[in-house]
């Protein structure tokens, strides 16, 4: 037995959907910051300047320089703005943009002030290095990974849909 099928369509108009406000510039904001950072953690605190073939060394590496980046953060209500002669545009009395390089320029105030809970080094002469005949271990070789299949094998749907 089958069943009659009937030719009704039914439609129903779809809702109206209002607009929402989207503030477009906060992820552009984000990237700004992030962009102005990195250039500054370049090119002042010598992020980049660990040359080390270990990735966790270099890892740490750019985390110290992070805590660094955070220090003169934390530490922008405490500096006075000490403008060079040349440097017009800057007022000592202007403290509603300090940026990370005045922050830096001041810091050593800051530390000298403070204090470190370190003691100082005494001096202890020279070392006296390695044992007579005692080798290094040489550091761990490994291997040249190389592409054999070559770099579009690995995107075989890709090359296949833009074909077309």
């Amino acid at each position: 037995m089958t069943r009659a099928r009937s030719n009704r369509v039914f439609y129903r108009q779809p809702e109206v959907v209002e607009p929402v406000k989207v503030n477009r510039g906060h992820p552009y904001r984000q990237r700004f910051d992030m962009e102005h950072m990195l250039r500054f953690g370049k090119q002042r605190l010598l992020m980049g300047s660990d040359q080390t073939p270990d990735v966790e060394h270099e890892e740490n590496w750019v985390q110290l320089t992070l805590l660094a980046y955070v220090q003169l953060w934390a530490a922008r209500e405490l500096v006075d703005n000490l403008p060079r002669p040349w440097e017009k545009y800057h007022h000592k009395k202007n403290h509603n943009f300090i940026t990370p390089s005045l922050v830096q320029r001041d810091f050593y105030r800051i530390i000298k002030q403070i204090g470190t809970p370190a003691v100082s080094p005494k001096p202890r002469g020279f070392s006296r290095g390695r044992n007579p005949g005692e080798l290094r271990e040489k550091r761990k070789r490994h291997p040249v990974i190389k592409n054999e299949i070559g770099f579009f094998a690995h995107f075989p749907l890709i090359i296949l849909l833009n074909s077309f």
